[in-house]
């Protein structure tokens, strides 16, 4: 889960008047501050030996309240996020 304040939230889902006006597709909006997205995410990482492993990952986020009602998220995106990626990580030990 994700929180914003009001200041986060209009900041990436309000619309102010003139935003709107130049867009022409939606209207002035002001988000208040409250749960952003819900959703979930997992990793699996596996040793390919003592110094190598691979990560891959994944991740589901769906935006509620009053980021899902905004204009920004119902006209001109998705409520809908996926996150997916893969990491390759090589460790070495210094000795001081």
């Amino acid at each position: 889960m994700e929180i914003g304040d009001s200041d986060f939230m209009n900041e990436y889902f309000g619309v102010s008047a003139s935003e709107a006006a130049a867009n022409g597709r939606i209207t002035p909006y002001k988000a208040k501050g409250g749960v952003k997205s819900v959703g979930a995410a997992g990793a699996v990482t596996y040793d390919v030996s003592d110094a190598w492993s691979v990560t891959a990952f994944g991740a589901y986020n769906r935006l509620v309240g009053e980021a899902a009602d905004s204009p920004v998220a119902k006209k001109l995106g998705t409520k809908d996020a996926f996150t997916a990626g893969a990491g390759l990580s090589y460790s070495f030990g210094v000795d001081w």
